[in-house]
């Protein structure tokens, strides 16, 4: 017999495997603040403190390419300002799910994932800007958010820790 917790768990046509994982693996977790030159805050929470629901915008689909990839072209917003938003639709085979936006363009709108139904010209929608968590981009430029920036865009990274001296 084994004691620990269960790790990875993969499931196949004929296969189930699953790891266990033993008592140490614990010791392996980030416990704590971490520094990272990406902001930590979630996008619109207590700590990032911008006011998501006046961002958000409704729409209809005017064009389909796949269940990852439709159009709005009423959309008028500039070039990723929606990336890491989140699209939510609100009628058609796909109402109440949501999905995280990897992509934004000209009223091409593409999704991370597919959504589980085919989406129909027509279906309406309703998105929230995203947040890549950059210092610089998001947060200074695009937000005007800078004293809630949860990150450390100034810490070197590991090229310049790792560095020889002089």
């Amino acid at each position: 017999l084994q004691t620990g917790t269960i790790g990875d768990l993969k499931v196949g046509r004929m296969i189930f495997s699953g790891e266990v994982r033993g008592l140490a693996q614990s010791l392996q977790q980030t416990v704590g603040d971490v520094y990272t030159k990406g902001c930590t805050a979630r996008f619109g929470d207590a700590r990032c403190k911008v006011n998501t629901d006046a961002l958000k915008v409704t729409g209809s689909i005017t064009a389909v390419s796949t269940r990852r990839e439709f159009t709005d072209s009423t959309r008028m917003e500039p070039s990723d300002y929606f990336g890491a938003g989140l699209i939510t639709f609100t009628s058609g085979e796909n109402a109440g799910y949501s999905m995280e936006i990897a992509e934004y363009a000209a009223g091409v709108i593409q999704t991370v994932l597919p959504f589980p139904q085919n989406i129909a010209v027509g279906d309406t929608y309703e998105m929230i800007p995203g947040c890549r968590k950059r210092f610089q981009e998001d947060c200074r430029i695009k937000w005007a958010n800078v004293p809630n920036f949860r990150g450390f865009p100034y810490v070197p990274g590991g090229d310049k820790v790792l560095g020889m001296g002089g």
